[in-house]
């Protein structure tokens, strides 16, 4: 699943990760592994301001 819109992508990444562990650092592992895995095999990097957005929308 390739998310371009930046919005759209946290949003899912938020719900997907948020499920998975309350663990910055684990939450980060997983959305990049996730972000890196997309049907074309293209790579789409997870920046530090993505992660710092991502754990503010979980509560973290």
């Amino acid at each position: 699943m390739f998310i371009k819109d930046i919005g759209t992508k946290v949003a899912y990444l938020t719900k997907e990760c948020a499920k998975s562990t309350n663990n910055i650092a684990q939450i980060c592992k997983l959305c990049a592994s996730r972000l890196r895995g997309n049907k074309k095999g293209q790579s789409v990097a997870l920046s530090w301001v993505d992660l710092h957005y991502l754990t503010y929308l979980t509560g973290i």
